[in-house]
């Protein structure tokens, strides 16, 4: 009985496992705002049970072996790194190909940021995050196979300001340096960084039937020195 109750808690524990997944990227303004679309690495990481066998910690754990199997599968372009456990929960982490600026007709794989008109003339733009409806499946079929109760997506961008002017944007709906911004004016100075974070409804993107893109920040181009 006692044998049996382990291997249950040891299922249960498979089942509820790899709910959050959570990509990280980097832009700079100029590449952002660019014609030529930039191919980077940025990073992937999925909740599993636990990284070592719980048998033989010198091994990996079965959770971890599967899903690197799914993500292999489903996502041939991405490169696993490692696993680690960060206070109660394990992740495993992987590299992914995503793309920066360039025009929104452009061909790119997973992911891309990139600045699109926000009106008619032109005259100021939105930074904005795309995803390929190849991605949108793959992460479904991820959860399916890895028998994931749901999937808690999270993305954020580590943003640079590379120039020598402040950049005055407007985020929309994303958390900015982990403050909440519905709406609202902010400069962003000379060489500052910041990192935006979708909201939790905004980071459905990654799985949802939905928008195939959502807006971060809009730019005026209004710079000064």
């Amino acid at each position: 009985m006692l044998k049996l109750f382990k291997y249950s808690l040891i299922a249960s524990a498979v089942v509820l496992a790899g709910c959050k997944v959570e990509a990280e990227l980097e832009a700079t303004h100029s590449e952002l705002f660019s014609e030529t679309q930039h191919e980077k690495i940025g990073s992937l990481y999925v909740e599993v049970a636990g990284c070592k066998h719980y048998e033989d910690s010198r091994q990996e754990s079965d959770s971890l072996v599967k899903l690197k199997e799914a993500i292999q599968k489903y996502l041939p372009s991405t490169e696993y790194v490692e696993c680690f456990s960060k206070k109660m929960d394990s992740f495993a982490h992987f590299k992914i190909p995503y793309a920066v600026g360039g025009k929104t007709s452009d061909i790119f794989e997973n992911i891309k940021v990139t600045a699109i008109p926000s009106d008619p003339e032109g005259t100021s733009n939105q930074a904005a995050v795309m995803v390929t409806k190849k991605f949108k499946k793959a992460l479904k079929d991820i959860k399916k196979e890895n028998m994931m109760s749901n999937l808690k997506t999270s993305l954020s961008i580590k943003y640079q300001n590379n120039s020598d002017d402040t950049i005055e944007m407007t985020p929309l709906s994303v958390w900015m340096d982990d403050t909440p911004i519905v709406i609202g004016n902010v400069d962003s100075p000379p060489k500052a960084t910041a990192i935006f974070k979708l909201s939790e409804i905004h980071s459905e993107i990654l799985t949802g039937d939905g928008e195939q893109q959502i807006s971060i920040f809009l730019d005026g181009y209004t710079k000064k020195k």
